[in-house]
């Protein structure tokens, strides 16, 4: 009989490790060019892990919320006089244009999928290869979401992948 190996790298994060990663990426694709003290970082995370404990199945409400974020992030793409609010502001769920305002956008983006299984299928790639790097942060991880990433031939994800990776190294 034949035992599996379990990977030394592989981990099983908890709903606060998830909402650091969540917050890396919040960081990384909407304030990039910003510093936050270590106060407004654990107050953005306490908001975070409020909305993942809601949830009856963590992981996934945390490749959701990764995907509302990307959303959020190519809204500001689109036209260079749009910005985000302070990640207080943005990440509160009494803040209709944050966060919360996303979650329309994103039950639409379900729906649409519900016609076309596809339809902007990279978003969820992304934010899967982001938690799988989390689960497993190796090289190997960050290759393979890479690849899948590459497959869509979308940049700008591909570059906040990027991003976010090195950010979730520099910052853990």
């Amino acid at each position: 009989m034949q035992t599996k190996k379990s990977n030394p790298n592989k981990r099983n994060p908890n709903v606060n490790d998830l909402a650091k990663a969540g917050w890396n990426l919040c960081h990384t694709l909407l304030w990039s060019n910003q510093e936050f003290n270590e106060s407004e970082i654990e107050l953005a995370q306490d908001l975070i892990e409020k909305h993942l404990q809601k949830a009856i199945n963590v992981n996934r409400r945390f490749v959701s919320f990764c995907e509302r974020v990307q959303m959020a992030y190519q809204y500001l793409q689109q036209n260079p006089n749009r910005f985000v609010p302070h990640p207080l502001k943005w990440l509160s769920p009494f803040y209709e244009f944050g966060f919360c305002g996303t979650k329309d956008w994103y039950l639409n983006m379900v729906h649409e999928r519900t016609l076309i299984p596809v339809h902007r299928f990279e978003l969820r790639v992304m934010a899967e290869a982001y938690w799988q790097y989390v689960l497993e942060p190796t090289k190997e991880q960050y290759q393979n979401g890479k690849k899948a990433i590459m497959h869509y031939n979308t940049t700008d994800i591909l570059q906040a992948y990027n991003n976010t990776i090195l950010n979730f190294n520099y910052n853990n």
